[in-house]
């Protein structure tokens, strides 16, 4: 019985995970994101858009 309960407490964080993921991921199709791992040098804002400048090799 301890077993199925544990079993049934994985699968609810599980699911959990996954629907705090779905909710977490849902944003507009406008909005893209441009990682790098490269430092952030520069910033201006030009009207309704934000330039971000980092160090060039």
């Amino acid at each position: 019985m301890i077993i199925s309960n544990c079993i049934i407490y994985i699968l609810q964080m599980i699911m959990f995970i996954q629907i705090s993921n779905l909710i977490i991921y849902a944003q507009t199709p406008e909005w893209i994101n441009y990682t790098s791992g490269a430092d952030v040098r520069a910033i201006t804002e030009d009207g309704e858009y934000l330039w971000i400048g980092d160090k060039v090799d």
